[in-house]
């Protein structure tokens, strides 16, 4: 009878084999991966993404299908479709029909030019998210080669600050460029963008470990990340570790953990600490480092590593640290206080907070944000003018570039270095071009992802991650871009989470 059982399985084990050693690959090597240095990066990760994930469906299909034989019943992809699957199956077919309505439909599908996120690229994101979401099974194994992974994204993103090019990626890249490329996750605001979320990822599962040397190694790491993110010299990782903070500050008063926080807190202080030493030693030393001098060129950053700024955090956190020492005769009236009243004051000072900033940001000038504030205004402006089917279906995958041009072009050409390839913004990225259905989609499934990892916070540890993670990326792609680098990692960090949220968060 055992034999039975495990031969009808086998196929369904199968499944959960290729796809763990499929998310090793992609979260162990396709960081790392490069070709021809930063002149083809771009072209290197999609076809790995590429190659990977085809390989993945051919393997889910034969499986699939014999899994389904054996129990003579419908292949499990096809059942337990549940909320944000929904979302992703949106998402997919707006992709599909904008690839068929644009006016340059091969180069939306295919994706040969400029950024190369192409519909064909987008379903593939999507047909990783299922398979692993329905097949990935909890692995210690994956864990650590993912915390190993990115301790070594970050050593060499560190290494190239230091000014030491570890593999020799900037030989030949003209000067004017040698401080816009780090590591092997191309151009810094990438390098940022995903240093960002992947610091607050740590942070969270030193939030949830209790085990001492685990505590150890993720608060080490959450330091280190913090560290490498400064290293980026881009400050949009700000927007993706304060979110993942706020998360966890509001999930430590729920819980009555504060003092977890205060810990997660102290790492922060000391990567920037480990930073404002850093740039103390260049001036004592006299060091001439561009990667330094461009650090201090970055207004937001220095105003955090201002003495006067740490001073205060320290300050905070030792009266944190005093203030749980002190009430300990008190411990459960001071802690009910938190949870029933603390929650609530700190969602209307972080709502506050972010109605003042939109506040000073309007009117919008053209150079907010590095010029960001130019191109979110041109990019609302043509899309309104745009005739109501590519107001819903949008101009097609990696086509903003063609539907800026006619307009747009010669002005961007005559202000800047390079006409903007993108909006700098996910949400009006996909408005262009994928039109009001597919920006709708693809933020429906953000947000049913969160709400569902909200809902099931107190039974799986994993949703406390999720709801973290959702919260950095989705504050960090106010200012930055999907890219063949990032977008695929999050579908399967999307996937993962599914995989463990399940039909209960429902």
């Amino acid at each position: 009878m055992k034999k039975k059982e495990t031969g009808e399985n086998l196929p369904e084990y199968m499944l959960s084999c290729v796809t763990l050693l499929y998310l090793i690959v992609m979260l162990g090597m396709f960081p790392f991966f490069f070709r021809n240095r930063y002149f083809d990066i771009v072209s290197a990760k999609k076809e790995f993404f590429q190659g990977t994930t085809v390989v993945l469906l051919a393997f889910t299909g034969v499986f699939g299908i014999l899994a389904a034989w054996k129990k003579h019943t419908k292949w499990k992809i096809t059942r337990d479709i549940y909320f944000v699957d929904v979302w992703v199956i949106l998402f997919l077919l707006s992709v599909v029909v904008s690839c068929i309505l644009s006016p340059w439909s091969r180069e939306a599908f295919w994706g040969n030019e400029g950024r190369q996120l192409g519909g064909a690229f987008l379903l593939l994101c999507g047909g990783a998210y299922f398979t692993v979401s329905r097949w990935y099974r909890a692995s210690g194994t994956l864990l650590w080669v993912f915390v190993l992974a990115n301790c070594g994204i970050w050593l060499m993103i560190i290494c190239d600050f230091w000014g030491l090019d570890v593999f020799y990626m900037k030989k030949n890249l003209p000067e004017q460029y040698l401080t816009y490329f780090t590591g092997t996750m191309g151009n810094i605001n990438m390098n940022a963008e995903y240093s960002g979320v992947i610091a607050v990822l740590m942070m969270g599962f030193f939030y949830r470990c209790e085990e001492r040397l685990s505590k150890i190694c993720f608060w080490g790491t959450s330091a280190a990340g913090v560290y490498a993110c400064f290293c980026t010299r881009s400050d949009s990782w700000l927007l993706a570790v304060g979110g993942g903070l706020l998360a966890l500050l509001l999930f430590s008063l729920e819980e009555g953990r504060l003092s977890r926080w205060r810990e997660i807190l102290s790492s922060f202080f000391c990567g920037a600490v480990g930073m404002k030493l850093t740039v103390a030693v260049s001036q004592w030393t006299g060091w001439k480092n561009i990667y330094i001098q461009d650090l201090k060129e970055q207004e937001l950053l220095l105003r955090i590593l201002d003495e006067k700024v740490l001073l205060v955090l320290a300050v905070v956190l030792l009266l944190g640290y005093a203030v749980e020492k002190s009430h300990r005769l008190n411990e459960s009236r001071y802690s009910e206080f938190l949870q029933k009243q603390g929650i609530w004051v700190l969602l209307a000072v972080a709502a506050t907070g972010a109605l003042m900033a939109a506040i000073s940001i309007v009117p919008l000038e053209d150079s907010f944000g590095s010029n960001r504030g130019y191109i979110w205004k041109r990019t609302i402006l043509n899309f309104r003018e745009s005739h109501l089917l590519q107001k819903l279906f949008g101009c097609g995958p990696n086509c903003f570039l063609p539907f800026m041009e006619e307009k747009y072009g010669a002005e961007m050409r005559r202000l800047f270095v390079s006409p903007f390839a993108d909006a700098h913004n996910e949400f009006l990225q996909f408005l262009t071009v994928a039109g009001i259905f597919g920006a709708a989609s693809y933020m429906g499934i953000q947000i049913s992802v969160f709400v569902s990892c909200l809902k099931r916070r107190r039974q799986e540890a994993i949703s406390i991650l999720g709801c973290a993670g959702v919260a950095a990326y989705m504050l960090q792609a106010l200012v930055n871009n999907p890219s063949v680098i990032i977008t695929p990692l999050y579908f399967i960090f999307l996937g993962i989470i599914r995989s463990k949220i399940g039909k209960k968060s429902e």
